[in-house]
């Protein structure tokens, strides 16, 4: 097979049902100049069986022998990409039919230093099918958006076309980063290259409801190591970083760490002594942890 315009790359892990649904909505694009890498990160289900009911030679399938995790998986999906673009897609999601043909005709029609395009999705809830349309102000989410980026992860994996290049420039997804590796590279490349994004949903992005909000303790050491490396941008005072710290006291106070979430609080409002929500936050911790939680929607609202 001749060298592919896009590889697009599905990581997966013991979820061959909902991987056959993804792969389908692949086959189904309009624009069918494409690669499929499948990196099976060690799955003990059917997920190999599964990729071989496919019987199309655009499929690549590269199985780990153990399970390397989010970042190990991507970095290999990104050494054996072929394509002068690489899109990615999750095995939970799936695309609508559009949404390569769009990506590719924005990013050929753009300069090299346009190098990565994202777009607006519906959310839809696994155990309802109910749907929900979700877009953003172009102007935030396009152009140079190195300092944007860095207050808030305003990209989803699955809506992601960015050129080879990108990668190449940026290095491997960083293994340090426990949560939130994607988020961690987007940062990275725009450093160098500028965003597009398309004000159209081209995905479905599938929410489990029973999932919301788990895996703090995962989430806060994500974070964390998110914070620390890039401490030169997120220890500068303002409002972005006082929200940021805001959020992780939240979820130090969803893991019933009262101690540390009243820590952060006072860093969040060390850095935006304006903002009000640490200083409600902070002093809800001393109720105790009923006390706390039985307040925690007024908080974050």
């Amino acid at each position: 097979m001749q060298t592919p315009k896009v590889s697009v790359i599905i990581i997966t892990y013991n979820r061959a049902q909902l991987l056959k649904t993804a792969m389908q909505t692949v086959f189904d694009q309009t624009f069918e100049d494409f690669e499929l890498l499948i990196i099976d990160d060690g799955s003990p289900d059917d997920t190999e069986n599964t990729v071989k009911s496919f019987h199309d030679p655009r499929v690549r399938y590269i199985k780990h022998a153990q399970n390397q995790g989010e970042g190990g998986a991507r970095n290999t999906g990104v050494q054996h990409a072929e394509g002068e673009y690489i899109a990615f897609l999750d095995d939970d999601d799936e695309w609508l039919p559009n949404k390569l043909q769009l990506q590719v005709e924005l990013l050929d029609a753009q300069p090299k230093q346009v190098g990565f395009v994202h777009s607006a999705l519906i959310n839809f809830y696994a155990d309802t099918g109910e749907e929900l349309e979700k877009k953003r102000p172009v102007e935030a989410v396009s152009g140079k958006v190195f300092d944007r980026l860095l207050q808030e992860n305003f990209v989803i994996l699955s809506t992601v076309m960015a050129r080879k290049e990108c990668f190449d420039a940026a290095g491997p997804f960083d293994l340090s980063i426990p949560a939130g590796l994607d988020y961690d590279m987007w940062v990275r490349i725009s450093q160098t290259y500028e965003f597009a994004y398309i004000d159209t949903p081209l995905i479905k992005y599938r929410i489990h409801r029973n999932n919301l909000g788990s895996n703090f303790g995962l989430q806060i050491r994500g974070q964390e190591a998110f914070f620390n490396k890039y401490k030169a941008y997120t220890s500068i005072p303002g409002k972005p970083n006082s929200v940021r710290y805001f959020k992780l006291g939240l979820l130090y106070g969803f893991t019933h760490d009262l101690k540390t979430a009243r820590r952060i609080y006072l860093k969040s409002i060390r850095l935006y002594p304006l903002n009000p929500k640490p200083y409600v936050a902070f002093l809800l911790t001393f109720l105790g942890q009923r006390g706390y939680q039985n307040m925690l929607e007024r908080i974050v609202k």
